[in-house]
């Protein structure tokens, strides 16, 4: 009997399920979701082009009285994984409280928490890619927002303990704090936001070498192995969206800087198990990064323009050819395209990237700029 009880035929399964109960219930139970089929050309390919499913994502939902449950599947051509597993309640006297637990964004920032769906922009900034690889994580979330009719409505607090891996098995059984704090207002043709975030937490060296840069260039202490190194990262966003007779502009950006304890060769946060002595994160960086955005609806037309320059500094201690390892160079990106709705649920956006890298002569081929533009077209469909 094991022979047909298959992953495809548990999934068709659970589909056709959820899809029916849908129907049956469609007050308590929701199904949404996006796909994006793109094509991407890249100089350091040769310019050559590569189809594929960037995101497939769906999401199955439940709400109740209080409780909202929901899980988030992505499907593409690598397979099928899991983005979300989480559980909201609301308290019902005084809107002010909740609370949420599984696998959810993490509460840092605008860009990390906002939508694939939803962003104009293909990808998010450098620095929200290198600092939380998957925008998600496993913990916990407590959020607190200022009573209605009242002159601090708009205010909001959302902190958390997650486990600092993303979805992933936790592995050093301590947790890192996450929280935003952040205001925003709704008038009838403008909107604003600000806020300020706060990630503090480890990770796990499992080296018995520490490094750190004193007078220009990386120095060796030796340390015990599986010490905790400090991880923290202070954020600063804001938004601004106008409507009028041109259409509707928007300005958005994000200025973090901080602490990152990464590896030698990427200055990516840890995304699995940080015990590993043949990759351990025991290079200290201090960095700093962010991104400005602007987009510009075209009058009463369906399309919009974007400008969008992001940087990433992995180390603000070493500069130019004090640099010896290319992990430790400063990356920006300019990237412009337009979009097109086709319709509310259908859209396309044609992007092109230009990607310079800070330059160094004890780096090979890092002496120049590397060829590594980019051009992405993508249609995205919204159900």
């Amino acid at each position: 009997m094991n022979r047909f009880f298959t992953k495809k035929t548990l999934l068709m399964f659970l589909f056709s399920l959820l899809f029916g109960v849908t129907q049956l219930n469609a007050q308590q139970y929701k199904i949404s979701g996006y796909f994006q089929p793109q094509m991407q050309i890249n100089e350091a390919n040769d310019n050559g082009y590569l189809f594929g499913v960037r995101r497939g994502r769906m999401k199955f939902e439940f709400n109740k009285d209080i409780v909202k449950a929901d899980i988030s599947l992505d499907v593409t051509e690598k397979g099928i994984a899991i983005k979300g597993v989480s559980l909201l309640i609301k308290e019902p006297f005084w809107d002010i409280f909740s609370f949420r637990a599984g696998i959810f964004s993490r509460p840092f920032g605008y860009e990390v928490g906002l939508s694939n769906s939803l962003r104009e922009s293909p990808e998010r900034a450098l620095i929200t890619q290198k600092l939380f690889p998957d925008e998600q994580d496993l913990g916990v979330m407590l959020s607190v927002g200022a009573p209605k009719n009242t002159l601090l409505h708009g205010l909001k607090l959302d902190a958390g303990l997650f486990s600092g891996n993303g979805i992933r098995l936790d592995d050093d059984h301590r947790v890192d704090f996450i929280g935003h704090l952040y205001y925003k207002k709704s008038f009838e043709n403008i909107n604003f936001g600000i806020g300020t975030s706060l990630y503090r937490g480890s990770t796990n060296n499992a080296d018995s070498s520490l490094f750190t840069v004193e007078n220009g260039k990386w120095n060796e202490t030796k340390v015990n192995p599986n010490q905790k190194l400090r991880r923290q990262y202070i954020g600063f966003d804001g938004q601004f969206e106008l409507k009028s007779v041109i259409g509707k502009t928007k300005l958005s950006g994000e200025y973090v800087f901080g602490k990152q304890p990464s590896q030698s060769s990427d200055f990516l946060a840890p995304k699995g198990n940080t015990y590993s002595i043949d990759k351990p994160f025991s290079f200290n960086r201090k960095f700093m990064g962010g991104y400005i955005a602007f987009v510009q609806s075209i009058a009463q037309l369906p399309l919009s323009a974007i400008v969008k320059y992001s940087w990433l500094d992995p180390n603000t201690e070493l500069k130019g050819d004090e640099i010896y390892n290319k992990t430790d160079l400063q990356l920006s990106t300019i990237g412009f395209g337009l979009l097109w709705d086709i319709n509310k649920d259908l859209k396309l956006t044609a992007y092109y990237e230009v990607n310079q890298n800070e330059k160094t002569a004890n780096v090979k081929s890092y002496d120049k700029d590397v060829k590594d533009n980019g051009f992405t077209l993508r249609l995205q469909y919204v159900f």
